[in-house]
């Protein structure tokens, strides 16, 4: 199983090893290239009220080993929606945590942001990111050439 803990400064270095993984950030629609140890301690310790971000860090519940990153944009007030990101180390592909992560940051918009929709943006090339969005229910919206934009509408009780 999988836990979402807040981002601290003690994640820098997997968030540092993670981010500059060449083929993790270039599937990233916001991550600095190079990604340099400076700009892992500054995105794990942003505070919320200067990102708008709620950044977690995926941990494994039984020994907390590092698995990824998960982050809920609150733009509910300004747009009326919360937007999802995650991303996983390499060595993590493939084990049905994105869906695990992304699935947890729907339910926390809905829950801790009162967020009646979702929205996730993908790059047309990120297949597997496109089947973690497609499993969840998210929609994709009008076609874009360089970023995929998909929604969920969420229901009281839908997660």
């Amino acid at each position: 199983m999988l836990r979402l803990v807040p981002l601290s400064e003690a994640h820098s270095e997997p968030v540092h090893a993670l981010y500059s993984d060449h083929e993790v950030a270039r599937r990233l629609l916001h991550v600095a290239i190079p990604f340099t140890r400076e700009d892992a301690r500054a995105f794990c310790t942003a505070p919320v009220s200067a990102t708008q971000q709620h950044r977690f860090a995926a941990t494994l519940e039984g020994d907390g080993s590092f698995v990824g990153v998960g982050v809920v944009r609150d733009l509910v007030r300004e747009l009326g929606f919360a937007s999802i990101g995650y991303s996983l180390l390499r060595s993590h592909w493939g084990h049905g945590y994105a869906a695990r992560i992304a699935g947890e940051l729907v339910a926390l918009a809905r829950r801790e942001l009162g967020a009646s929709e979702v929205r996730a943006g993908v790059r047309p090339d990120n297949a597997a990111s496109i089947r973690v969005l497609e499993k969840l229910g998210v929609a994709r919206l009008e076609p874009a050439t360089e970023v995929l934009y998909y929604a969920r509408a969420l229901g009281p009780t839908q997660v």
